[in-house]
């Protein structure tokens, strides 16, 4: 945690009327609370979403045909449920997406490292990446993270069945709260155009640390 804001707001009227307004504020201190987001990562393995617990935002773009997307039973890897993304339209993408904090690193076991499994059958159009967004740095001045979208994996390749993905993550950036999002891109195209029905399932999403991963 680099820095806390708290702010009062004025509420409505004109910036010249007379407000008079008290914002007290006392006892602060940070606590690990029982259902709140965990220190790295909670509910990889989306159980608890499934059961309608929702630790992750699923989400889809504006054109009328997308389906956002769902906790599915009976296609997990492992447990009873995994994240199911469609598309059938190439103009707007469809998002998984959960807050992370980027873990110490370890010279012994080594830098932290974003793992999972997907299933993402042969496909035509389409296209699976991994984004870390809202990375600030102190002050949210970026001092070499960006504020907006960074990309982990551009294009995930096609698999014959489950397939597990390690991606790095910066272990300079340890102890910074961000979001990860898996994203599945329709690809080019007209909007209206005939386009074939993609899939992909992801499933125990976990941060880990890996020596294949810089620690430092």
């Amino acid at each position: 945690l680099t820095r806390l804001k708290i702010m009062a707001d004025g509420g409505g009227g004109q910036c010249n009327d007379a407000i008079d307004r008290q914002f007290e504020i006392d006892s602060l201190a940070f606590q690990t609370v029982s259902g709140c987001i965990g220190s790295t990562l909670t509910n990889g393995g989306f159980e608890d979403a499934g059961k309608g617990h929702l630790s992750w935002a699923l989400s889809a773009g504006s054109h009328p045909s997308l389906t956002p997307p769902s906790i599915q039973e009976e296609v997990a890897k492992g447990g009873s449920f995994a994240a199911a993304l469609h598309v059938d339209n190439p103009c707007n993408p469809v998002e998984v997406s959960t807050p992370v904090t980027i873990p110490i690193p370890t010279a012994l076991s080594g830098g932290p490292a974003l793992v999972f499994h997907y299933n993402y059958p042969a496909h035509e159009t389409s296209n699976v990446k991994v984004y870390i967004k809202d990375l600030y740095g102190p002050d949210n001045n970026p001092t070499g993270f960006s504020n907006n979208l960074i990309t982990l994996k551009n294009t995930l390749p096609s698999t014959d069945g489950w397939e597990q993905e390690t991606l790095c993550l910066d272990s300079s950036a340890y102890g910074r709260r961000a979001t990860m999002a898996m994203i599945l891109h329709g690809g080019g195209g007209t909007c209206d155009a005939a386009y074939p029905e993609e899939d992909a399932w992801i499933d125990n999403v976990k941060i880990v640390y890996s020596p294949d991963c810089p620690a430092f």
